[in-house]
């Protein structure tokens, strides 16, 4: 089963949480529904265009701790139609986590490295910034000649939901 929700966008930020709560199976939003269904899995995926202005799925802390169930979240970057050729080697694809919490933060690059070790490494900068109690996470998709692509697993999405943590993921090709 899957389900489909055009996002609203307010310049190149788009809240998913007004989108998923308009997915309603029986008047109830869908992720209400799914949380009387523990055994399904629940995946959102994000896919960012291959052109144009950068975009910005936003999360809010709020709706994530009252959207009734925690899930997978997948994102990446459409390849471009066409793929204009480029003098040289074009720059590797990179991945970018910021949080802050109060007075702490950090921002950390992932720059040019296989998709399991690009996981691995963004998996252990959102442990961290839970670990700091960050309150707002921002996370940057800039791909290049791939898709930049990420998963983060629901058991993260969760402590985003225990901490009433805001998640921003943007994605760009440059």
């Amino acid at each position: 089963m899957s389900f489909s929700a055009d996002v609203p966008t307010s310049g190149a930020h788009a809240d998913v949480g007004i989108a998923l709560d308009a997915v309603s199976s029986s008047g109830e939003p869908i992720l209400g529904a799914l949380a009387r269904e523990p055994s399904v899995q629940v995946d959102v995926a994000l896919w960012f265009g291959a052109a144009g202005e950068p975009s910005t799925a936003v999360f809010s802390g709020d709706w994530l701790a009252r959207c009734g169930r925690s899930f997978e979240l997948w994102a990446e970057v459409e390849h471009a139609e066409s793929d204009p050729r480029r003098e040289g080697d074009p720059p590797p694809d990179r991945v970018t986590v910021s949080w802050s919490a109060g007075d702490d933060g950090a921002t950390v690059d992932i720059e040019g490295m296989d998709t399991i070790e690009r996981q691995r490494r963004l998996e252990a900068a959102l442990h961290e910034a839970m670990r700091r109690g960050a309150r707002r996470v921002r996370i940057g998709l800039h791909a290049r000649t791939g898709i930049a692509g990420i998963v983060i697993p629901d058991s993260i999405v969760q402590a985003f939901r225990d901490h009433r943590t805001d998640l921003e993921i943007s994605g760009e090709r440059s």
